[in-house]
């Protein structure tokens, strides 16, 4: 990347993000820098109600850098990311989630891996990791360790990553000019599936999604399993309008018939409910085998859903 041009955005869309955003600002403001790097920090709301805005410029109004708060209305982390987007004018973007906490050094491994790879194709993942003063639950360990939830395991010694299916928007760097064309389709509105589908997108252009574990961070989100059980049925969901986006492949699974009798006996035997109650009054007991067939039901249960919802909820 040739000197002049290095400049840099730190996109971060915001909803709700009180607990989560004075902690997360203060790790990046303090984020060592090369002399000659321009940052600027743009956080884009999707309508929040409480008090993170104005923490949010409380912190950047008494730092350096310069920033942007931008207002929107609460569309889902595809239109927020899209605002960033919009009112950036750096040749990088990096995109950060309102609960990742970067560790010293995160943001310059981002920046010196681009100086030194300045091809429009090529994007970096900075790695991420529970924050261990939460003190992860059995369930939060699981999901990151066999379950749904960003699979750093399986990128283990390797340099690259498949961007269809690692293209995690809360800790990404990309140059700007590659998402000039391709942004996030705004009409998944619920959790799930906007970050791959783009990296869909730009894997079919040949995008190389490298693997940057120097830039390390920290996920700040204590889940509840009624909040990953939520999650799962949403991503189940918007698989629909995934497939939908890519009618040439086969994204919705088909269920064995006779694993669906079992998921529907689960169900309406009240068995599940036992279960998810069992995990929830009891969150220090490590169940692997429920905490797979919870989260499968949960999420067949969205697929179903989502099977029955009109295409022009989403679609124009």
């Amino acid at each position: 990347m040739p000197s002049q041009n290095k400049t840099c955005d730190i996109i971060i869309p915001t909803w709700q993000s009180e607990a989560t955003i004075e902690e997360v600002l203060s790790a990046l403001l303090s984020q060592q820098l090369p002399p000659d790097w321009k940052i600027q920090v743009i956080i884009s709301d999707d309508g929040s109600t409480d008090g993170s805005l104005a923490l949010a410029d409380q912190l950047c109004r008494h730092h350096s850098w310069p920033y942007q708060i931008i207002h929107g209305a609460h569309t889902g982390a595809a239109g927020a990311r899209n605002r960033g987007l919009a009112q950036s004018q750096a040749d990088l973007i990096v995109f950060l989630g309102a609960d990742i906490i970067l560790r010293p050094g995160a943001l310059l491994a981002h920046l010196t891996w681009h100086h030194r790879h300045p091809a429009t194709k090529i994007a970096a993942l900075g790695h991420i990791a529970w924050d261990p003063r939460l003190k992860p639950s059995p369930f939060m360990e699981w999901l990151v360790h066999g379950g749904p939830q960003n699979d750093f395991d399986s990128l283990l010694g390797q340099r690259l990553a498949a961007p269809h299916r690692f293209w995690y928007g809360s800790h990404l760097s990309v140059k700007r000019a590659l998402l000039i064309k391709d942004t996030f389709a705004e009409v998944f509105q619920r959790y799930g599936w906007e970050d791959a589908e783009l990296g869909r997108r730009l894997e079919s252009r040949g995008v190389n999604l490298h693997v940057l574990f120097t830039a390390r961070a920290l996920h700040r989100h204590n889940y509840l399993p009624q909040d990953v059980l939520r999650r799962q049925q949403q991503v189940g969901q918007n698989l629909h309008v995934y497939q939908r986006l890519h009618p040439s492949l086969t994204l919705v699974p088909s269920l064995d018939p006779s694993k669906k009798l079992l998921y529907r006996l689960l169900i309406y035997s009240g068995t599940l409910t036992v279960l998810r109650l069992i995990v929830q009054l009891f969150p220090q007991i490590s169940l692997p085998k429920v905490f797979k067939l919870l989260t499968n039901i949960w999420f067949w249960q969205g697929l179903w859903m989502g099977s029955t919802e009109p295409k022009s909820n989403y679609l124009s």
